[in-house]
This record gives C-alpha cells, structure tokens and sequence, in this order.
C-alpha cells in the first residue's frame, strides 16, 4: 500500500492486498498513457514487495475492478488492463460472466441469468430504472458504473476497514521539519476521526514520508511503527508518536 501511494494523490484500502488509486475527478490521460502509468505501478510493486499484482484502470470504480480482473484473466493485456475505450471495455464485459462483477454474488447471478443476464456486458447493456425495480438501486448503479457513469464512493467499495489509511499528496513540497510535523498531524486527525466513526481503536500504527520517486537527486523513504500498550481512538496520543517519532524521520534537504 505505501508503494502505491506514491504514484497517487488519493488511495482507498479495499482489502489487505487490494487498493483503489484514486486520480481525480478532473484527471486527463498522462502524457504517457495510462497503460504506461498502470506498469510503473506493477513493476514497482513487483520489485519492492516481491509480489505478483496486476493493475486495472477504468474511469469507475467498478470498471477499474473489472479491468483488474482482465489484467489477469485474460490473454493479452500482461498484468496491466485499460478500459477507457468503449469498443475495448465491451469486449472485455462481453468475455466476462455476470458474477465476476463487484458487487454480484452468486445467489444475485442466478436472479440474473434466470432473466438471460449471462455476461458483464449483457448486464450493462439493461435499462438501470428496470434493473432498479427488478433488484435494487446498488444494482442500477453497478450497471451504470459499468457504462462510464462514476456511482460509487469509497463507502459503498470499501471492505472491512481493519486498517485506516490516509495518505493524499501534499499539495506542495515539504522540506521544513515543522510543516512536515503538522502534515502528519492532520493525516493523524482525519485517521482517529475514522476509527471513533466506526467505534474501533487501534493498537499500532505506521507513519511514512517520501519522497517523489521522480526526483532528480534520489528517492526517500521513511517509516516508523508504533505499538500503542493500550489501544486507542485519541487523536492527542497519535500526536504524542508523531512528536516523538520526528527526530528520526526528518532528514534535511528532502523534499518530501
């Protein structure tokens, strides 16, 4: 997950080996194109972590699962899938089995193929106010998701929060010890405000600070992980780690 908050300005933990890298609203096609952006990604993973992984892009939530899921599936794409092309994206629906989609299980399947729902692109292509009626408005919206319409927020994609993370970009270089304390400090605000929502405490924690890996004079990277002896929910004793921990993960002249 720290690795692959770096190529991104928002990340959402879906489960312990699964992530959302979330881009923006208003984000255009990188220079580079996005399947290039998707390798860097599965290489640096493969590199840092020493695992296998693949990567799929969509412009929704559930078209990015989708296209995850060709990543791997199916022959072709080598690990990294883009579905910002219509006529691309309805082949890989069509190839797909209307369970493979998130959201989809296997007793909600045999509703739909009862109905002659077999594939992906089959269910993207039924009328969502019927589908709306026929099932629920989480199944309209998987269908509208499917056609390019952005439904879903991180709530309704998110697995079980056994970790919080918060780890969006800074909007400009840090290199100040101090206005890298209070960058932490307001991560720590929004993470305790999460965990008490939920009513969980936390019994560790992990702070990171990098670098861009970008950057001309060399990537940085800094952890530090804290037990707490006693869970907690409060956002002083994160601040209490965070003041403690600063000594030795400041490093002068980085640009974090």
């Amino acid at each position: 997950m720290d690795t692959c908050a770096r190529f991104v300005p928002d990340i959402n933990v879906y489960s312990i080996d699964e992530c959302f890298l979330y881009y923006g609203k208003q984000s255009s096609t990188p220079q580079e194109g996005w399947e290039a952006v998707g390798m860097q990604v599965r290489k640096a993973v493969g590199r840092e972590v020493r695992l296998p992984n693949c990567v799929g892009i969509g412009p929704t939530p559930t078209l990015a699962k989708v296209a995850n899921h060709a990543a791997k599936k199916i022959k072709g794409f080598n690990g990294v899938a883009v579905l910002d092309i219509k006529e691309i994206r309805n082949a890989v629906l069509s190839k797909l089995a209307v369970t493979d989609v998130c959201g989809i299980g296997n007793r909600l399947g045999r509703r739909l193929n009862a109905l002659g729902i077999n594939t992906a692109w089959e269910l993207a292509n039924r009328d969502p106010t019927q589908v709306r009626k026929e099932f629920s408005i989480l199944v309209e919206n998987t269908v509208q998701e499917l056609n390019g319409e952005v439904r879903h927020s991180w709530d309704t994609v998110r697995g079980a929060k056994k970790e919080i993370y918060n780890t969006r970009s800074f909007g400009g270089r840090i290199t100040v010890f101090e206005e890298l304390r209070s960058a932490l400090a307001s991560h720590a605000e929004v993470v305790a405000a999460k965990l008490r929502k939920q009513k969980s405490l936390t019994s560790s924690m992990t702070l990171f600070a990098t670098s861009s890996p970008h950057d001309t004079e060399g990537y940085f990277r800094k952890s530090y992980f804290h037990h707490f002896a006693v869970p907690t929910s409060d956002t002083r004793n994160i601040f209490k780690v965070i003041g403690g921990a600063m000594p030795q993960f400041y490093k002068p002249n980085v640009r974090y």
